[in-house]
């Protein structure tokens, strides 16, 4: 393909994390993550149920869960821990 198009193959991986830092392999790994989930029934579920929402109905859903996930997030704070610590 990059024969064809005259480009160097590199040009094809250009903004991907390097797997040879500690950074790099923190992103595979949560894109690993990630593929599991949406690999399982529930994941491919919730996926193809979310696709059948209107783009509005979409984005509010997204906004619900980001909030739900926030909220949880501080609930699993240790006590005395602050945002601005």
């Amino acid at each position: 393909l990059a024969n064809c198009l005259k480009i160097p193959v590199s040009r094809f991986f250009e903004g991907l994390p390097d797997p040879e830092t500690t950074h790099g392999q923190q992103i595979i790994t949560e894109i690993d993550e990630k593929i599991a989930y949406i690999s399982t029934a529930e994941g491919r579920r919730l996926i193809d149920d979310v696709l059948l929402l209107s783009p509005r109905v979409r984005s509010r859903v997204v906004a619900l869960v980001s909030s739900i996930v926030d909220e949880e997030m501080e609930e699993q704070k240790p006590v005395g821990s602050s945002a601005g610590s």
